[in-house]
């Protein structure tokens, strides 16, 4: 059996002879590996993580939900949606402006803002949504520039109020929400943890989740915590009143429901319960991943109330997507302890979603040839 990222995997015999007669310097890694999950099964690290798994037939409910859909002209290629209170914040990754305020009543586009470029007022892209502290302000991260933007929805400053560049201890982070007013947690590109908490300053202040450490119980190096990074990337969604971190895996079907106070991590895999599959290429501090496109992929972007996880659901392969134009057309909701509770199934192809539970009301940004706000009533 092969173990990555503490989750087991069945792996052809085929397939590992292949490698070691077609790849010698990558069957290395690949043997370090297998000895590291067979020997130490039950390792310091596994006392805080737990592995759970789910079917379709395992959902209490499934319902069909219907959309009102409305098209924003202005808004080019949303990548993003959070819902604030009267507003919906959407990001767009190629308009002129990256952020947009969408007043609910009116369902007007109300303010603009984070103005595109590499001037001291502007950014260089809109990565990342983080509601934050403040229930007048929104933040967001910059993958290009590594830096932490806040905006205020209310007044009419299109600027931003104060920016946070990420220094080098904290420049392997691949996200960034709010924990409180003086920490931060992101996810982590390389190193021995899956996140790292860091302060305004950008000073390390704590790690969750730590990767499989080699058979000796010593920390992988660098370029190979970047492979179990790559496999294990997705979307991140903070319960900030829980301390509780989702992290949803786009490349195979499972999310990780993480106690920040604790450490533990509930691993969530279903329905597919698909093999892994990828190829290794390069070597030493080149060494890279390439997942197979045949991979049916699992959860591309989540939204949390205070009892609820939703999950946009992919279930199709890049080349599906491709073809079809379909991204996703199932929301799954779990519990915080990982049981599956409901399956909406959807009447258009939706790419991110923000709930409000008092509202009873699902804001999805469609994947369509023309892509809008689309609402559901659940």
């Amino acid at each position: 059996m092969f173990t990555l990222n503490q989750t087991t995997i069945s792996l052809k015999k085929g397939v590992i002879v292949n490698a070691l007669f077609r790849f010698a310097l990558l069957s290395v890694f690949c043997l370090v590996v297998l000895c590291t999950y067979s020997c130490n099964p039950a390792d310091s690290n596994n006392a805080l993580y737990r592995e759970v798994g789910f079917d379709w037939e395992d959902f209490k409910k499934q319902e069909s939900l219907r959309s009102e859909v409305i098209i924003f002209d202005e808004i080019l290629k949303p990548h993003q949606i959070m819902d604030h209170g009267e507003y919906l914040i959407v990001s767009s990754l190629i308009s002129e402006w990256g952020l947009f305020v969408i007043q609910k009543s009116s369902m007007k586009v109300v303010k603009k803002m984070a103005k595109i470029g590499d001037g001291p007022d502007e950014v260089s892209d809109v990565w990342q949504l983080d509601k934050g502290l403040d229930d007048q302000t929104i933040w967001t991260f910059s993958f290009t520039d590594r830096e932490l933007s806040e905006f205020s929805i209310s007044n009419f400053d299109q600027r931003p109020l104060r920016k946070i560049k990420i220094t080098e201890a904290g420049y392997q982070s691949l996200s960034a929400n709010w924990i409180n007013e003086n920490a931060w947690i992101g996810y982590q590109n390389i190193g021995p943890f899956r996140f790292t908490v860091f302060d305004t300053l950008v000073q390390k202040k704590n790690s969750v989740g730590p990767w499989p450490t080699s058979s000796r119980g010593d920390p992988l190096p660098d370029n190979k915590t970047f492979i179990f990074s790559r496999l294990n990337q997705g979307y991140t969604a903070l319960s900030q009143d829980r301390k509780t971190l989702i992290h949803s895996n786009i490349k195979t079907d499972a999310f990780e429901i993480i106690d920040l106070n604790s450490g533990k991590i509930l691993k969530v895999i279903g329905p597919i319960k698909q093999e892994l599959q990828y190829t290794l290429t390069g070597s030493g501090a080149s060494l890279g991943v390439i997942v197979d496109e045949s991979m049916k992929n699992g959860y591309n972007h989540a939204s949390i109330t205070d009892d609820k996880i939703f999950l946009c659901f992919l279930g199709n392969t890049y080349q599906e997507r491709r073809e079809t134009g379909t991204m996703s057309k199932n929301i799954f909701v779990f519990d915080f302890n990982g049981e599956p509770l409901l399956n909406y199934e959807l009447d258009r192809s939706i790419k991110a979603l923000a709930v409000n539970k008092n509202e009873r009301k699902i804001y999805a940004l469609t994947y369509e040839e023309e892509p809008g706000l689309a609402i559901f009533n659940y």
